[in-house]
């Protein structure tokens, strides 16, 4: 039987961040959380006392999130954890209806910053999956395989990280993504065939393995499944082997997102592949704009 700490299930900002259904956005969360704490006199969300929490307290934090030189998106997506934790102070009758309801007035700090990330061209990505030198065979071939994968599929790292044998057949790739939601992934011909020739050169034929796992030098793979982190470890080394100007890993899914759109995919499609909540979410990946205004300047008579 769990044992129950009534402590931690007093304390609302816990609560909040076991209502998330992610990992990923727990830990993320929980970062945010204790920062917020942090800024308002307390160590972390577990010695700070809820019961202080009020639409003065929630002006000033969102004050000094601005003063800082917080984007509005970042401020918004602070304050939006931070009244999650609140309605949770609410429930455990920690603080009033009138308090929960004059934060939850408060309004959303004003100003748009520009889409973060680029999209990649067709030869840096080539030379990406194509690159074969600096490491052995066995970790480029792996390597190639991550990134194409990663590319051909819009996958998320976290997606990457969770695929195993039985849940790859033919080209389809059936992901858990946020939220715990299962959806198919389609992969082109060139990132099928990469990953079939890593999974035929690991022997993968069991059910239920990891595919992308660990590498020695000397070659030796381990069972051990690569973490989100690796991944990004991968594929920054592979960008320096190719002189490729920075971009970060989540760019090979938007330059997938945008280069669907170039290709005439619907938005809605698009959202759908995606596996996007939202379509306003997807048209943020959508990077044809900065692309068109490039081209207009260069046609530009004179």
């Amino acid at each position: 039987m769990l044992a129950y700490n009534k402590e931690i299930y007093k304390n609302p900002a816990q609560v909040y961040l076991d209502s998330l259904d992610s990992g990923i956005s727990r830990r993320n969360c929980r970062f945010i959380l204790d920062g917020i704490c942090q800024r308002l006199g307390a160590k972390n969300h577990h010695l700070f006392d809820w019961r202080n929490i009020n639409y003065t307290t929630f002006l000033h934090l969102k004050k000094m999130l601005l003063d800082e030189g917080l984007s509005p998106t970042s401020v918004n997506h602070y304050l939006t954890i931070t009244r999650g934790a609140c309605l949770n102070a609410w429930r455990l009758g920690m603080i009033s209806t009138d308090d929960y309801m004059r934060i939850k007035d408060v309004k959303r700090a004003k100003g748009r910053t520009l889409p973060k990330g680029r999209t990649l061209s067709s030869n840096e990505i080539q030379s990406l999956v194509n690159e074969l030198h600096g490491t052995s065979n066995e970790i480029a071939l792996r390597d190639s395989a991550i990134i194409a994968t990663c590319y051909g599929g819009g996958l998320r790292r976290s997606e990457l990280c969770s695929i195993t044998t039985e849940r790859y057949k033919g080209n389809q790739l059936l992901i858990t993504g946020k939220g715990n939601i299962e959806n198919f992934v389609y992969l082109p011909d060139f990132a099928k065939n990469l990953l079939d020739e890593w999974i035929i050169y690991r022997n993968l034929n069991a059910p239920n393995l990891p595919i992308f796992t660990h590498v020695k030098s000397s070659g030796y793979c381990s069972t051990k499944p690569l973490s989100p982190r690796t991944i990004g470890d991968i594929i920054e080394r592979r960008r320096i082997a190719c002189n490729i100007d920075p971009f970060t890993p989540h760019d090979l899914r938007r330059t997938y997102a945008t280069n669907l759109i170039e290709q005439g995919v619907d938005l809605f499609t698009v959202q759908k592949i995606m596996r996007h909540a939202g379509i306003e979410t997807t048209r943020i990946y959508d990077k044809r704009d900065s692309k068109a205004q490039i081209n207009a300047a260069k046609n530009l008579p004179f």
